[in-house]
């Protein structure tokens, strides 16, 4: 059984949240990366499947992801984990995610540019998990909107 503690959850939240720059991949060192959460907030679950969402979007290059990620927590069910699509809306495209991981799945949309000035943007993400023991699956669909592109 391959798992994180919950400390290790918030060592790898911390972490993901400390590098958006390599996140977006911008060149711009003084870019600033705004992240916007799902309308129920970054991550959910209970403590044994952690699903987070948010919008990350850089200022200075004027671009923007979504970025998704779901995490079976340690002491939790044993479960493997997916992320089957990130999107962004517009342009509204989709990258389709086959593959289950036993512990964790990280998974972004498109980098797309800002056209026109606010832009609406949504966003949304699919997730899975298959209890090992029973074979059990549960889904989710998790979304958000942010006007950005000021």
């Amino acid at each position: 059984m391959q798992t994180i503690s919950r400390t290790g959850v918030r060592l790898l939240a911390v972490a993901a949240l400390a590098g958006p720059a390599i996140m977006i991949g911008s060149p711009n060192a003084h870019a600033t990366i705004h992240r916007y959460p799902a309308r129920d907030g970054t991550c959910v679950g209970g403590p044994e499947i952690l699903r987070c969402l948010e919008l990350r979007y850089d200022d200075v290059n004027r671009r923007y992801r979504a970025w998704a990620w779901i995490i079976d927590v340690a002491g939790g069910a044993d479960a493997r984990v997916k992320i089957g699509s990130v999107s962004v809306s517009p342009p509204g495209g989709s990258l389709p995610n086959l593959d289950w991981q036993e512990v964790r799945d990280d998974f972004a949309s498109s980098l797309e540019p800002c056209i026109g000035r606010p832009l609406l943007v949504g966003f949304q993400a699919t997730y899975s998990w298959r209890i090992k023991a029973t074979g059990a699956e549960g889904h989710q669909l998790r979304s958000g909107t942010v006007t950005i592109c000021q």
